[in-house]
C-alpha cells in the first residue's frame, strides 16, 4: 500500500513536462492554485517518498546517470553553456533567445538562493542521519531545488525558441529534477517547487526581455 502510495504522490512531478508542456496544456494556462495545492500534497508524503527512494536507489549505473545528469544540469553548467550559446550563436535572434535565457538563470538564482535560506529545510540526506530542520537558516538550504528550477527555466525560454523540441527540453529538465530526487539531494516537493519558480522566472522574462528581479538604475 505505501508503494502505492508513493507512486501515485510522484505522479504530479512526472507530469510536470506535461502541466508545463504548451502542446499539451498551454504554459499561460497553469492554475498557480492547482500548482499549490499539488505542492502541499507532495510535502504531506515527501518522506515517504524519501523512504521509498533510500531503500531502492541501489544501482550503480542509475548512479553514474544521476551523477551525470547532475553535472551537466547544474545552475552553473547551465549558465555557462548559455553564456558560451549566446556569444557564437549564427543569428541576431538566437542570440536574443539565449541572452533571455541567462537572464532568466540569473533571477531564478537570486530567487532560490533568498527561499532557501528563508525556508531553511533539510535535506533528505540530513534527515536520514536524524537532522530534520524547516525555518530560517543559513545552515540547510533543500527548499526549492536550484537545479529543477534552473533548468525549467532555461527550458522555458528554449521551448519558444523551438517549438518543436519542447518535448526534449522539459523531458531533459525532468530528468535533472528526478536525479536530485534519486541522490537524496531534495524532497520531491523541493523539485516540484524548484521547477514552477523556473518557469515563472521564464515567462516573465520572456514577456518582458529582462529578468524580473534584474534592476535597472537610470541616472
Amino acid at each position: 500500500m505505501k508503494k502505492l502510495v508513493v507512486l501515485l504522490s510522484m505522479t504530479p512531478l512526472c507530469l510536470i513536462s506535461v502541466l508545463l508542456l504548451p502542446g499539451a496544456a498551454r504554459s499561460d494556462e497553469v492554475d498557480p492554485l492547482a500548482a499549490a495545492l499539488v505542492l502541499g500534497g507532495l510535502v504531506a508524503v515527501d518522506d515517504d517518498i524519501n523512504e521509498w527512494v533510500r531503500n531502492n536507489n541501489n544501482s550503480n549505473t542509475v548512479d553514474n546517470i544521476a551523477e551525470a545528469i547532475n553535472f551537466v544540469g547544474s545552475p552553473v553548467g547551465l549558465y555557462l553553456g548559455t553564456w558560451y550559446a549566446e556569444h557564437n550563436a549564427g543569428s541576431k535572434e538566437a542570440r536574443e533567445y539565449y541572452r533571455l535565457g541567462r537572464k532568466a538563470l540569473e533571477s531564478t538564482g537570486v530567487a532560490v538562493i533568498g527561499l532557501k535560506y528563508a525556508t531553511g529545510r533539510s535535506r533528505p540526506s540530513d534527515e536520514k542521519n536524524g537532522d530534520d530542520h524547516f525555518g530560517p537558516s543559513l545552515d540547510y538550504d533543500s527548499f526549492p531545488s536550484g537545479h529543477s528550477a534552473s533548468a525549467f527555466a532555461l527550458a522555458k525560454v528554449m521551448s519558444e525558441k523551438e517549438p518543436d523540441n519542447k518535448k526534449l527540453y522539459y523531458g531533459a529538465a525532468t530528468l535533472v529534477g528526478l536525479s536530485r530526487i534519486y541522490q537524496e539531494k531534495h524532497h520531491t516537493s523541493d523539485v516540484f517547487a524548484g521547477a514552477l519558480l523556473g518557469h515563472y522566472v521564464a515567462r516573465y522574462t520572456l514577456k518582458h526581455k529582462r529578468g524580473p528581479l534584474e534592476w535597472r538604475v537610470h541616472f
